[in-house]
């Protein structure tokens, strides 16, 4: 790396990268970013340690993003990262609830089912995200969509109940139709939707299989 003094470099260059790259790498080299980004976004339990060199504090939302995008970790670490994730926003945070959405995502990207988020966790997010005003929580609409998104395997499935309650919530709304049809049934996302619950583009001439 190299103008370390810039911010931006950090912030826009560093982290972006990371999460652009991170879906071919192997669950260890995921862990170590996990961890290079842990003393940063992890709330201070008491007095909080001093910060370790490397990677520096710019750029907390792209680092954010690169964090939740890691889906080689264990459940039990995504359950972690959940509660930093909700530790920076309260209901009336201007930061979009979208990461969280993306963290319990009941149907990974490219990760293994195994390593999906437990269903009493994510349903806890999702009571969360009912809790708030939409209007006024940017993402808490597609974040509780993409948690409470249909898979059809029992094992990885919200509650039937609390997965009504969301797909109610997105058409009293007005979130985007698909959303809630997701939610009620198993169905592939087109381009568009992809992109909104994966947060990233792919280059020109490549698509996912």
């Amino acid at each position: 790396m190299q103008h370390t003094a810039d911010a931006h470099n950090w912030s826009a260059e560093w982290w972006i990268l990371w999460r652009r790259v991170a879906g071919g790498l192997a669950a260890e080299a995921q862990r170590v970013l996990l961890e290079t980004a842990r003393p940063w976004l992890e709330p201070p339990k008491t007095r909080s340690p001093p910060k370790p060199k490397g990677p520096k504090a710019e750029g907390h939302l792209e680092m954010e993003r690169m964090v939740v995008s890691l889906e080689r970790v264990s459940a039990a670490e995504k359950a972690d990262v959940g509660d930093w994730v909700i530790a920076r926003r309260n209901a009336d945070s201007p930061l979009s609830w979208w990461p969280l959405g993306r963290l319990g995502t009941r149907q990974p990207l490219y990760g293994s089912a195994h390593d999906v988020v437990a269903p009493d966790v994510a349903g806890g997010w999702v009571e969360r995200l009912l809790a708030l005003d939409w209007r006024k929580s940017e993402g808490a609409g597609l974040a509780a969509a993409m948690i409470a998104r249909v898979t059809g395997d029992r094992e990885r499935d919200l509650d039937e109940a609390l997965r009504g309650r969301v797909a109610e919530r997105l058409v009293r709304s007005g979130g985007a139709s698909g959303w809630a049809r997701m939610v009620r049934e198993v169905v592939a996302l087109d381009a568009q939707e992809e992109t909104q619950v994966y947060g990233d583009t792919l280059p020109p001439g490549l698509k996912l299989d």
